[in-house]
C-alpha cells in the first residue's frame, strides 16, 4: 500500500524521481538481503514526479512508459536494490490491485497483457514463478 509520495531533483540535477512510503501488507517473494515484516514501512524511488514550483505551477516529469504509483493505492511491487548507495528500493513495475483486478502499472505489452486478472489468479501466478 503506497502511504507517501514526494518527488526531488536528482543528487546530479539531471532528473526528477519520486520517493515513496510503503506499507507492507502482504510478502510474496522474500528478499535474499533483508527479511521484511508485514505492516513494516519501507521506501522506493521511481524516476519521475510532479514538481511545483514557487509560482504554484505544477509539472509532471516522467517517462513516457513508466507511470507513477498513487498514494493511498495497493500494488504487487516488483523491487530490486542493487545501488548500494541508495537504502531505497527501485520500483521495476508493479501491478495494481483493485475490485479484485490488476492493471499493469506500466505502458509495455509485456505488462499489459495481465490486465483484467483476478488477484487471486495474478498472485498464484507470481508466487509460482521461477525466481
Amino acid at each position: 500500500e503506497i502511504i507517501d509520495s514526494k518527488a526531488s531533483l536528482s543528487n546530479d540535477k539531471s532528473g526528477i524521481y519520486s520517493e515513496y512510503t510503503v506499507r507492507i501488507l502482504t510478502i510474496l517473494k522474500e528478499d535474499s538481503q533483508k527479511k521484511w515484516q508485514t505492516n513494516e514501512l519501507i521506501k522506493m524511488d521511481r524516476a519521475g514526479g510532479v514538481v511545483q514550483y514557487s509560482s504554484g505551477q505544477k509539472v509532471l516529469y516522467m517517462n513516457s512508459w513508466q507511470e507513477l504509483p498513487e498514494v493511498n493505492a495497493r500494488y504487487v511491487l516488483f523491487l530490486n536494490n542493487e545501488n548500494a548507495k541508495n537504502p531505497n528500493y527501485k520500483l521495476l513495475t508493479a501491478y495494481r490491485l483493485e475490485n479484485n483486478r490488476v492493471t499493469a502499472l506500466d505502458n509495455h505489452p509485456d505488462f499489459r497483457e495481465l490486465n483484467g486478472k483476478s488477484e487471486k489468479e495474478f498472485i498464484s501466478l507470481v508466487v509460482d514463478k521461477k525466481q
